[in-house]
């Protein structure tokens, strides 16, 4: 199934965006997705439904700190989101239904293909007019996606070198281990300036 994956390395915007697509298929949903800014300015009335992201909006993304234990740092990533429906009749409900009915599925399949940290941003009507009209109903609305950058192995396999180029250390098989210490599962004693300490460990319930 498209959703599952596995979570070692962190999703991509891009990664997600195609998981998204796949679920979409997948749940039997022929809604139009598209990707792009190039596609907002034709995202007008009549035209739904249809699904649009626009991936990192101006000033949406940044690099902060990895979020787990081997994680270089981490990415986050801003999408704007826009979301048209057909208005099935002229009823406000039933046209509040349909649109509703596309938004749900959307947030639930933006949420479950995402391995890394969601935050979501506002949501705003995004409608043509304001009252039924045959034109579509709408909303527009905004996330970020937080997902680590993992070291990158290549990186151990060369040797390490000093300013001037000097070699001082040879390549690594693998990148370093930054697994936390295991302790002892044993009782053990440990002398310490000519006292022995004794340790226990008890696996707590």
């Amino acid at each position: 199934m498209a959703l599952a994956r596995s979570h070692a390395e962190a999703s991509t915007l891009a990664d997600v965006i195609r998981q998204i697509i796949d679920a979409f298929r997948e749940a039997g949903d022929s809604t139009p997705i598209q990707v792009g800014a190039q596609h907002r300015e034709n995202f007008g009335a009549g035209s739904g439904p249809k699904i649009l992201f626009v991936l990192s909006p101006p000033g949406g993304g940044k690099l902060m700190g990895g979020q787990s234990l081997g994680a270089t740092a981490s990415q986050v990533y801003a999408c704007d989101v826009y979301v048209r429906a057909v208005e099935p009749s002229t009823d406000a409900l039933e046209c509040a239904d349909a649109l509703d009915k596309l938004q749900r599925r959307l947030v639930d399949y933006v949420s479950t293909a995402c391995s890394g940290r969601i935050e979501w941003g506002p949501c705003s009507d995004d409608s043509p007019l304001r009252t039924p009209s045959g034109l579509g109903t709408g909303y527009a609305w905004s996330f970020a996606y937080r997902a680590d950058i993992r070291h990158d192995a290549a990186r151990w396999r060369g040797p390490l070198r000093d300013s001037t180029g000097a070699i001082i250390a040879s390549p690594m098989s693998t990148p370093p281990d930054v697994s936390p210490p295991i302790l002892p599962t044993s009782p053990a004693a440990i002398p310490a300036d000519g006292v022995t300490l004794s340790i226990s460990v008890t696996a707590k319930d």
